[in-house]
C-alpha cells in the first residue's frame, strides 16, 4: 500500500516551506514521492516553489477545480486513483488553506482507494504568531485541521516567543472545543524548522496512529461482524445496538443532536421533528403497502393454487385406490398431508397478517404507528412467508402462480 500523507494550515501559514524539508528528508530516505497540490484555482503559486524537489524519485501534480466544490471532489478522487497506480512510496496531499478534514478521510474510506492507500502522517502547520480575530468560519476550519491532525507544528517559533505560542496553542483548544472536537490529542511541536529531525518528521505518524486506535478502540472488532459474537462483544463494550430504521429515528431528536444541528445552523428542533416524523410515516406507508400485496397475493394467488394442488393429489390417491386397493400410495398420501397442513397454517398466518395491518393502518400516522408494524406487522409478514416457502417446494411447478428464483435467474 502506498503511503499518504496530509500536510494543511491557512494560507501563509508555511505549508510550502514545511514541504520543501519534508520532500527532501523523504527523498533522502530513497523514496518515490508524488506530490498532489490540490487547490480551487487554476494557477497554484506553490506549484512554481515546488519544481525544487522535481526529479527522477519525485513528481508534482496539481488538482483544480475552477468552478464547483463537487467537481473538486471528483478530481481530487480520480487524481489519487491515477497516483497509487504511479509506483509512488509516498503521496504528498496540501490543499489549499481552506479545507474540511473530512473529506481527506471520507475520500480515502471509498474503494479502490481503502485498499491502495495507508494513511502516514497528518500535519497542520499553524503560525505561531496566529491573529487572535479569526472569523467564526476560520475558526472552523482551524479547529476541524487540528483536531485531525497527528502533530500541530508551529511555524516561525524563531519569530515569536514561549508565552505568545502558549498563547496560539490555547487559542487552537479553544477552537477545537468550541466545535465539540477538544480536547485535541495531536503533539504540538514548536521547534525552529532548521533544527528538525528525522524523529520530528516522523513524529506525526507516531501520535497520530496512537490517537486514533484510542479513541476508536472501542469499535474495532476483528471478528465476524456479521455474527453474534460481535452483538455479544458490543454490548460488553457499551455500543448500541439499533436493530431496525424505527429504532433509529429517534436519535433525530435527542438533546444531543439538536445542539448541533442548532449550533452549527443546519436545522432547527422543529425541523428536526419534522424530519423523524416523515420518516416514521414513510416507514409505515412502506410496510402497509408490503403488507397488503402479500396479502393480496396469499389470497388470490398462492392459497388458490394450493388448493388445486391438493385436489390433483386426492384425485391421484382416489385414482389409484380404485385400480387396486394393494398399489402403494403412502407417498402421495404423505404428501397430501403435508400440503393440507401447510395450506392450513398459510391460512392462520393470513388472517393474523390481515388484524394486524387492520390494527395499525387504523392508527394515527407517528411513532407509534411505526412501531406497531415494525414489531406485529412485520413479524406477522415474517410469519406468513414461512409456510408458503416450503409450499413452494412441493408444491408441482405447472401449478404454482408465482415465478421461481431459479426463473427469474435462468430463464427470464
Amino acid at each position: 500500500m502506498v503511503k499518504i500523507d496530509l500536510i494543511t494550515g491557512f494560507l501563509g501559514s508555511g505549508k510550502t516551506t514545511f514541504l520543501l524539508k519534508y520532500g527532501r528528508y523523504l527523498l533522502k530516505q530513497g523514496l518515490k514521492i508524488g506530490i498532489l497540490e490540490y487547490d480551487y484555482g487554476a494557477i497554484n503559486v506553490d506549484m512554481l516553489l515546488l519544481n525544487k524537489l522535481r526529479c527522477d524519485r519525485c513528481e508534482l501534480e496539481m488538482v483544480a477545480a475552477a468552478c464547483d466544490e463537487d467537481c473538486l471532489k471528483r478530481r481530487f478522487r480520480t487524481k489519487l486513483i491515477s497516483m497509487a497506480m504511479s509506483g509512488y512510496d509516498r503521496v504528498i496531499v496540501e490543499p489549499s488553506g481552506v479545507f474540511d478534514m473530512d473529506l481527506f478521510f471520507d475520500t480515502l474510506r471509498d474503494e479502490p482507494l481503502e485498499s491502495r492507500y495507508e494513511i502516514g502522517s497528518v500535519i497542520t502547520i499553524v503560525n505561531a504568531n496566529l491573529r487572535r480575530d479569526l472569523s467564526e468560519e476560520e475558526s472552523f476550519f482551524l479547529a476541524s485541521q487540528a483536531a485531525g491532525a497527528g502533530c500541530i507544528l508551529f511555524s516561525r517559533v524563531q519569530l515569536s516567543t514561549p508565552e505568545r505560542i502558549a498563547q496560539t496553542r490555547e487559542y487552537v483548544e479553544e477552537a477545537a472545543r468550541k466545535i465539540q472536537c477538544g480536547p485535541l490529542k495531536a503533539t504540538f511541536l514548536a521547534k525552529n524548522w532548521d533544527e528538525l529531525q528525522a524523529e520530528d518528521f516522523e513524529l506525526a505518524v507516531h501520535n497520530l496512529i496512537k490517537r486514533l486506535a484510542a479513541e476508536h478502540q472501542r469499535i474495532i472488532f476483528n471478528g465476524n461482524g456479521y455474527s453474534e459474537e460481535w452483538v455479544e462483544e458490543a454490548e460488553k463494550r457499551g455500543l448500541p445496538n439499533i436493530r431496525s430504521m424505527v429504532e433509529a429515528i429517534p436519535q433525530y431528536v435527542t438533546d444531543s443532536t439538536i445542539a448541533v444541528f442548532e449550533k452549527f445552523h443546519v436545522f432547527t428542533e422543529a425541523e428536526l421533528s419534522s424530519r423523524a416524523e416523515i420518516l416514521y410515516e414513510t416507514y409505515s406507508k412502506t410496510i402497509n403497502i408490503e403488507a397488503r400485496s402479500m396479502i393480496d397475493i396469499a389470497s388470490k394467488h398462492i392459497i388458490p393454487a394450493v388448493i388445486r394442488s391438493v385436489t390433483k393429489l386426492a384425485e391421484s390417491v382416489n385414482a389409484v385406490k380404485a385400480v387396486s386397493e394393494e398399489i402403494d400410495v403412502s407417498v402421495q398420501t404423505a404428501l397430501l398431508k403435508e400440503v393440507s397442513e401447510l395450506l392450513a397454517e398459510t391460512k392462520e398466518a393470513l388472517q393474523k397478517l390481515c388484524d394486524a395491518d387492520e390494527k395499525a393502518s387504523g392508527m394515527e400516522a407517528g411513532e407509534t404507528q411505526a412501531n406497531v408494524y415494525y414489531k406485529e406487522v412485520v413479524p406477522a409478514m415474517e410469519a406468513l412467508r414461512k409456510p408458503v416457502d416450503r409450499l413452494e417446494m412441493i408444491v408441482d411447478k405447472e401449478l404454482w402462480p408465482m415465478p421461481s428464483y431459479g426463473d427469474l435467474i435462468f430463464e427470464v
